[in-house]
């Protein structure tokens, strides 16, 4: 959630409006995923060690400003990279787990298998960018 303080932008205390009838917010969001998509693309194919905050920029077609309205430094976009993947992997691996009831691993196998490998840049990002750099951590 964000606070009364974040949404606003002027010393008045009024919220932003809208722009073309999305509200500042959803703006917001919107850029930030822009960020990760073109991180997704970049960090998936060059590494994270060859990318920086320019050429991400040039990707999604935002300045240097808006990267660092969402992210500190390009380690904190690659840790909102790899929560969206893994995030993505959990939602499509969960209900597999369920139809399997806890006793069949085939029908997870098969999406984990299926969803990683619709994804050449997902391969990338965790088989070979996990163990270095900054998502070592995880």
């Amino acid at each position: 959630m964000r606070t009364m303080a974040e949404e606003t932008n002027s010393s008045d205390g009024a919220a932003p409006r809208p722009y073309r009838g999305v509200s500042a917010i959803d703006r917001r969001d919107r850029r930030r995923q822009r960020l990760i998509d073109a991180g997704l693309q970049l960090f998936g194919t060059r590494g994270i060690a060859a990318v920086g905050i320019v050429d991400v920029c040039a990707e999604a077609g935002l300045t240097k400003r808006y990267f660092y309205e969402n992210f500190a430094s390009i380690d904190k976009l690659a840790d909102a990279v790899f929560e969206h993947v893994t995030g993505k992997l959990v939602a499509a691996v969960a209900p597999a787990i369920t139809a399997g009831a806890g006793r069949d691993p085939r029908p997870a196998l098969t999406v984990y298998a299926r969803s990683i490998l619709s994804d050449p840049r997902v391969v990338r990002l965790l088989a070979v960018e996990s163990q270095a750099g900054p998502l070592k951590k995880y």
